[in-house]
């Protein structure tokens, strides 16, 4: 009996084995690898969303090789990092650099690994006022501490105050790094990925906007440009919706600047866009403000899509999206109908007056000139016949604003005003 179950067991735990390996093997796992090769910003965080997304629970690896940035940008990856399910890693390739900003971010991932002959480390503020110096200290400290690295105050002060940088070997000497990889595929050996799936997530329109857009020095202009958009606005004559793309320059300079919150700027912009698209169906093709509008309700999507956890895609996402699409299909079948009519050719004053019936309200003697009534205008007028004063004539030229006319039979008289 005992044999019975014994065998029973052995035959249910490999066929249990076989499974898991048969299913392993189908479904290797997903590494996403990320590459931070430029500066620290707006754009980089959205790129590094779109990773930690695309991983969904998997591996992410963070291909390091910057300069550093911005610190409220490297406080959003790292908020991002280390709120994630999914194991992180960093690589610094063979002659890269993590410095700054880009060294405190490859410092919060799980893992860190660094090539032959790079540096990481001189994470000096710049400016380097006293308070944020002693928040980036505490901050290396904790994600250094974090990782069981021993004296990780010792390391931070040494990594910010003193503005050190570290080679690879010494990282490693001081528990920072958890080894050295030259390439991607001997990282992935060292962690037991040889067989995942890898996949590479690159910058895209969106990410290189935002890092224009949200550029603390293209935020300057954004707001000079703003300003003069709504004096320009006082100035002329009429509505014609400069001032609300002037608005909108402003509120993204404040977002900027740190003045304004997401929420507020979101619907700032919501509001600006929306207004332009109406100003745009009132006067079609006049300022082109139906584009504009659109535009600024995509920033505003793109900015609220940066403030939500992910996933990007949720139910209300798509409805907005599928909405946004209509009034786009919408707006350009106006602007379509009003180019054409831009388009119509305007009638000269030939094409007005050429046949039209008028009198001459003075007489005009042969080849000389008198004063006729056509189209509820006097004109001085000319002929090569006589016309008494009274008579029809009908115009059959012009020349310098002198219309050609000939006798047309009968008599006509002024039109009656009302």
């Amino acid at each position: 009996m005992r044999k019975k179950s014994f065998r029973l067991f052995l035959f249910i735990l490999i066929t249990f084995i076989l499974v898991f390996i048969t299913l392993s093997r189908e479904n290797p796992q997903t590494v996403v690898i990320v590459e931070l090769k430029s500066r620290i910003d707006e754009g980089t965080y959205y790129l590094v969303k779109r990773g930690v997304e695309s991983a969904k629970g998997g591996i992410l690896i963070l291909v390091i090789d910057s300069y550093g940035g911005y610190l409220d940008s490297m406080d959003k990856i790292i908020n991002l990092l280390v709120s994630s399910d999914i194991k992180t890693i960093s690589w610094i390739p063979p002659g890269g650099k993590a410095a700054s900003a880009a060294a405190v971010i490859a410092m919060a991932t799980d893992k860190l690994y660094m090539g032959k002959g790079s540096v990481i480390g001189s994470i000096k503020p710049y400016p380097d006022d006293p308070k944020t110096v002693e928040y980036m200290v505490a901050r290396v400290s904790s994600l250094l501490s974090k990782k069981g690295v021993n004296d990780s105050r010792g390391i931070a002060e040494r990594l910010v105050k003193g503005a050190e940088s570290f080679t690879e070997s010494e990282a490693s000497a001081l528990g920072i790094t958890q080894g050295n990889a030259n390439s991607i595929e001997e990282l992935l050996s060292k962690e037991n990925l040889q067989t995942a799936e890898k996949v590479y997530v690159s910058g895209d329109v969106v990410s290189d906007f935002l890092s224009i857009i949200l550029d603390p020095a293209v935020a300057i202009l954004l707001l000079l440009l703003g300003v003069l958009l709504i004096f320009l606005e006082l100035k002329v004559t009429g509505f014609q919706g400069w001032g609300i793309l002037g608005a909108a320059f402003i509120i993204i300079a404040l977002y900027t600047f740190n003045v304004t919150g997401i929420n507020i700027t979101t619907f700032v912009l919501s509001i600006l866009g929306i207004a332009l698209v109406f100003l745009e169906f009132k006067k079609p093709g006049i300022q082109l403000a139906g584009v504009s509008g659109i535009a600024l309700i995509i920033i505003a999507l793109i900015f609220e899509y940066l403030s939500r956890p992910y996933p990007m895609f949720s139910p209300s996402i798509t409805i907005v999206s599928i909405g946004l699409l209509l009034i786009v299909i919408l707006l350009a079948f106006v602007i379509a109908k009003a180019l054409e009519t831009l388009k119509m050719k305007t009638p000269t004053l030939q094409d007005k007056l050429m046949g039209k019936v008028g009198y001459a309200k003075t007489a005009i003697p042969r080849g000389g000139r008198g004063i006729v009534y056509v189209e509820g205008e006097d004109w001085t007028a000319e002929s090569d016949t006589d016309i008494p004063q009274g008579s029809r004539v009908i115009v059959r030229g012009i020349e310098n604003l002198i219309l050609k006319v000939e006798p047309l039979g009968g008599q006509g008289k002024e039109p009656t005003k009302e």
